[in-house]
C-alpha cells in the first residue's frame, strides 16, 4: 500500500464501517448545493497554478485543510473520519501529480465544535 493511499480493500472496509456499499451511496447524503456537478475529484481538470479543485473537494467533503507548511506538511480534518481520509488522499495525489513529491499529510477526526467553526470559516457556511 502506498503512502496514505487507499486500496480497494481499505475503501470497502471504511464504507462498510459507516454502513454504505459505495462511494456514490456515501455522497447521496451530501446536499445537492455543495456537490460537484462534474463528478468526483479524480475527474476534475487540474489548473496549472491553483489548488481551487482541492478547495472544492474539501467543501464537498466538509473537510477543511487545517494547516499547510508549503507542500511538505499538510493537515486536514473532518467530523467524518472517512471524509478526512479521502481528503488526505486527494491532497497527497494532487501534490504528487503537480510537484512529484509526497508530502507528509495528516488527517484527523475533529470534535463537533472545532469542525463547525472551521467549516463556517473556510467555506462561509
Amino acid at each position: 500500500m502506498g503512502y496514505l493511499s487507499l486500496t480497494d480493500a481499505d475503501r470497502a472496509e471504511m464504507l462498510a464501517a459507516i454502513g454504505v456499499s459505495s462511494v456514490d451511496e456515501l455522497f447521496e447524503q451530501v446536499p445537492p448545493g455543495v456537490r460537484f456537478d462534474r463528478g468526483y475529484a479524480q475527474d476534475l481538470p487540474y489548473a496549472d497554478e491553483s489548488f481551487d479543485h482541492v478547495h472544492k473537494v474539501a467543501r464537498a467533503l466538509l473537510a477543511p485543510v487545517i494547516y499547510a507548511e508549503d507542500t511538505d506538511a499538510i493537515g486536514t480534518g473532518a467530523l467524518n473520519p472517512v471524509a478526512a481520509r479521502i481528503m488526505a488522499d486527494e491532497i497527497l495525489s494532487t501534490v504528487d501529480r503537480r510537484f512529484g513529491i509526497k508530502p507528509f499529510v495528516t488527517s484527523v477526526r475533529m470534535d463537533y465544535e472545532s469542525w463547525s467553526f472551521l467549516t463556517r470559516k473556510h467555506f462561509a457556511l
